[in-house]
């Protein structure tokens, strides 16, 4: 299993909805307890494959010591990237990813819009150091894991309702914009990929497609078995320096665009093709910048 997200449990190779989770040599399976079947017959167990009490405990004991050490020096690192909104109602969120999964990437960062806050505590522009103050006191400080987009041109807070009434619970759909932004910046820095008017090298010493081989943009809402995707590539034998882009596939946008997609909940990217994309996304043309689906 490489994550679970609203839609279900991922397990690269093998159909979305199972329940199996595969850990290494050993297969666990996951009963789907409901409250009005207080007895499952012999047979029944076994159609299910539905481990015992005490086979159940063992083998989620097992899977717990498998996905709890990962070695940061392990040949294929992950970079989890994860956009995100800085409100009081996401903060929850953020500190369940950095107690849970996100310890076992290698390297977690949360890529968020410079508009922070709400509609109760305030909306706060982190570009100005004045509103960063102010924001800090409504509890709204930003760590160091956190990197601010400030070069974002769509703003996620201004989505209105009738006549100009803002929804405070309201999300305006930037989120294309914030992906490709986060990932020019993890691979350029913050400069965007350009330097007065010219592109700019990648610097190997400091920028973070160096700091691991392969790289997943992940949703907050979606839970990640980091250490699975080190052995899932080495299972396909791939190189980071080969082109890879995976993860759980749909086919559903192929009458309208022509091709199969990488569903959002977790898509991930070798490095190569994390360099290439980043040198595509801050080069694009941008005519459009009204429409979703315009950088």
């Amino acid at each position: 299993t490489i994550y679970m997200s609203s839609f279900g449990i991922s397990h690269l190779g093998a159909d979305p909805t199972t329940r199996r989770i595969t850990t290494e040599n050993r297969d666990v399976w996951i009963p789907q307890v409901t409250k009005k079947k207080k007895h499952v017959t012999a047979h029944r167990r076994s159609e299910m494959q539905i481990p015992t009490r005490g086979a159940a405990k063992y083998q989620i004991k097992k899977l717990s010591q498998s996905t709890a050490n990962v070695n940061p020096a392990d040949k294929n690192r992950l970079f989890c990237m994860v956009p995100f909104i800085w409100r009081p109602t996401n903060l929850p969120a953020y500190h369940a990813i950095r107690n849970t999964w996100g310890k076992r990437c290698h390297i977690l960062k949360f890529f968020i819009d410079p508009i922070i806050g709400d509609a109760e505590v305030g909306y706060y522009n982190a570009t100005k150091a004045s509103e960063i103050n102010s924001a800090r006191k409504a509890n709204l400080t930003i760590p160091n894991d956190v990197v601010i987009l400030h070069d974002m041109e769509r703003e996620w807070h201004t989505c209105n309702s009738g006549e100009n009434n803002r929804k405070s619970d309201e999300t305006c759909r930037n989120i294309w914009e914030k992906i490709w932004r986060a990932w020019v910046h993890v691979v350029y820095g913050p400069t965007g990929g350009f330097r007065r008017g010219v592109a700019i090298k990648v610097h190997e010493e400091t920028s973070f497609a160096f700091k691991a081989e392969w790289f997943v943009k992940v949703d907050a809402d979606t839970y990640l078995f980091p250490e699975n995707v080190a052995r899932y590539v080495e299972w396909k034998k791939w190189s980071h320096d080969e082109h890879h882009y995976f993860g759980h596939v749909l086919n559903h946008r192929v009458s309208d665009r022509g091709v199969s997609i990488v569903a959002g909940a977790a898509a991930f990217f070798s490095r190569a093709t994390l360099l290439a994309a980043a040198d595509a996304f801050r080069r694009m043309p941008m005519e459009n910048g009204n429409l979703e689906e315009d950088g």
